[in-house]
């Protein structure tokens, strides 16, 4: 069966948009074919620019870092949620979670990536609360993945969303993309964080295959 590939990844480049506080992204020419017979660029950003992947090690003392994680762990089954709240609590995903889900990862689709650029993105983003956090790390799953900054309020005190995720050994991808592209069935999911040692987050190239022929 073919199968249609959608990019979620938003391209590193000079001025995107970082979360406030990190020092900005510069992508610049270091060689030059005219000059040096060869193309060659320097990349600056933070481990956690773009579109990224964060792990355990991000924020709880011994926790896993992504090169802690075996390959297989990047790639798995995946379903799309498309989130009407302003805030995914745990009622809410009762709600549109009846069991526990048989897939990998727990995407969703916010809409939020429209103010991507703006500084709009950054505020006010719809978020997980704690009690909803608590939940997904019921599910076994590999990880979850958003269309906006973090899974917690910018107001939220200790991170709590973050903390319980973590606390399951679950991956939290950021600042996904083109979410409403994706089906709310089950469809494939990749995501290639850069290897680097002792990770704690990296940014990643997240691709999803079209919907496989099963819930």
């Amino acid at each position: 069966m073919t199968k249609s590939v959608v990019d979620l990844t938003h391209v590193i480049q000079t001025g995107m948009p970082v979360y406030p506080g990190t020092p900005p992204v510069r992508v610049a020419p270091l060689a030059v074919l005219d000059k040096d017979g060869f193309r060659e660029t320097s990349l600056v950003f933070s481990s956690h620019c773009g579109t990224h992947v964060d792990a355990p090690a991000h924020m709880l003392p011994g926790g896993r870092r992504l090169d802690d994680f075996a390959p297989e762990t990047f790639m798995g089954t995946a379903r799309c949620l498309h989130v009407d709240e302003a805030v995914v609590s745990a009622a809410w995903l009762q709600s549109r979670l009846a069991a526990k889900p048989n897939v990998d990862f727990l995407l969703f689709f916010t809409g939020w990536d429209r103010y991507w650029g703006r500084k709009e993105y950054f505020q006010g983003y719809p978020a997980i609360d704690a009690a909803a956090a608590a939940r997904l790390a019921e599910y076994g799953l590999k990880g979850i993945g958003l269309d906006c900054p973090s899974p917690d309020a910018p107001e939220a005190v200790g991170y709590p969303a973050h903390q319980a995720l973590f606390a399951a050994d679950l991956l939290i991808i950021e600042n996904l993309r083109g979410l409403d592209r994706l089906p709310e069935s089950i469809f494939q999911l990749a995501l290639f964080p850069l290897l680097h040692a002792g990770g704690d987050g990296a940014p990643a190239r997240v691709i999803a295959l079209q919907a496989l022929n099963k819930e």
